[in-house]
């Protein structure tokens, strides 16, 4: 399914020999191992089971009835054989239609203007630490202090210490584009997705483990039943020991709250909530907190770099593009707003890959205007 995975072949071969019953003992041993330690490979693993029991895949092309226009340029992409004639079937189906940005050769004729390097100023993540400074995170790698603050930098990967900081408060500030991960003083692990702020301390003290989130960010909190978590959203918190959830606020008043592992209590004044795994906390029409089940592909995809729409207003499509690629979107004619599609963004690639894939349905045409914003018409 996922094609942002095929370079991982010694993965494949592990799932694929074990979805079909001849897995060796000690291969049997290392997959578990590795969908233990990474949430992608679950994920995976549980979309390549549902393919391979069959009980997924009517379900889904009655879903993707409309994109049969896909059809012609997937024959163009050939992936490579294995000695699993399921598995490549059902990855063709899944990238032809679901993942539509994965694999699509868009042939328009039509020049589109893309906008320029200098329109595409480079973002940059700051972390602004409890004395007021700020610290560009794409020029200060390795591991530097900074008064009482020592920052360790590697990669995407963040972890703030040091002396005479407990309580104090920090914020990390990731832009449109870019997504980071830090580790908490306690062995918590945060990763923020794009236009996401924490607000965090440098070292938790001897009360709640308390921080704060805009935005979007998957947890995977360190247990320990006497100092529980909290995550304080704009106008709810979310309660825990130790678990793996999904938060994100983008929109106003919609906060969701989704359930990998373990159990949290979401609470907003008087009404909460304890959520199962599987589960995610919605506020229905009233204001309400429910408790609902979510798909993990369309609620945790952009962990592996993937958005995923089922049957999504095009308004609420085109917003994760200023999020993820830095790109105002805006339409022309508002009623290309109530269009609905299933499909895929995809951040790994530039943005008119996934904008020529939803044209090539034939829902909308786009165009750049001089300042590089996106119009849809």
């Amino acid at each position: 399914m996922y094609i942002y995975f095929m370079e991982r072949d010694d993965l494949y071969r592990l799932v694929t020999d074990d979805l079909n019953g001849d897995i060796s003992p000690e291969d049997k041993i290392l997959l578990d191992k590795l969908l233990a330690e990474k949430l992608e490979y679950r994920l995976l693993y549980e979309d390549f089971k549902n393919i391979h029991s069959g009980t997924d895949i009517a379900g889904e092309l009655d879903k993707l009835d409309h994109v049969i226009a896909f059809e012609q340029t997937m024959s163009a992409a050939k992936p490579p054989k294995t000695r699993r004639g399921w598995y490549w079937t059902a990855a063709a189906v899944f990238a032809g239609g679901l993942a539509l940005g994965a694999t699509v050769l868009m042939n328009s004729n039509r020049q589109v203007a893309s906008p320029s390097a200098a329109a595409r100023k480079k973002p940059t993540i700051n972390l602004q630490l409890p004395d007021g400074q700020i610290i560009d995170l794409a020029i200060n790698k390795g591991t530097n202090r900074f008064g009482d603050a020592v920052v360790a930098n590697e990669g995407d990967h963040l972890t703030v210490s040091g002396q005479n900081l407990e309580g104090k408060q920090a914020i990390l500030q990731v832009p449109p584009g870019l997504e980071y991960k830090i580790t908490l003083s306690d062995g918590t692990d945060v990763k923020l997705n794009s236009a996401s702020t924490l607000i965090f301390p440098t070292s938790f003290g001897d009360g709640d483990r308390v921080v704060s989130v805009q935005g979007e960010a998957y947890f995977k909190v360190s247990k320990n039943a006497e100092k529980p978590f909290v995550v304080k959203l704009r106008s709810s918190a979310v309660k825990v020991i130790g678990t793996e959830f999904n938060v994100n606020t983008y929109r106003e008043n919609a906060e969701q709250v989704a359930l990998v592992e373990g159990r949290v209590k979401i609470g907003r004044g008087a009404d909460s909530l304890t959520l199962v795994p599987g589960e995610q906390a919605v506020y229905g029409p009233a204001g309400k907190l429910l408790a609902t089940s979510f798909d993990k592909m369309t609620v945790l995809g952009w962990m592996t770099g993937v958005y995923y729409f089922s049957d999504a207003p095009l308004e609420e499509v085109f917003k994760v593009i200023p999020r993820w690629f830095g790109v105002n979107v805006q339409f022309d004619n508002n009623v290309w707003k109530q269009h609905h599609f299933t499909g895929a963004i995809e951040r790994n690639k530039p943005v008119t890959h996934s904008l020529n894939a939803i044209k090539s349905l034939g829902l909308v045409d786009y165009y750049f205007d001089k300042d590089s914003v996106i119009h849809i018409k």
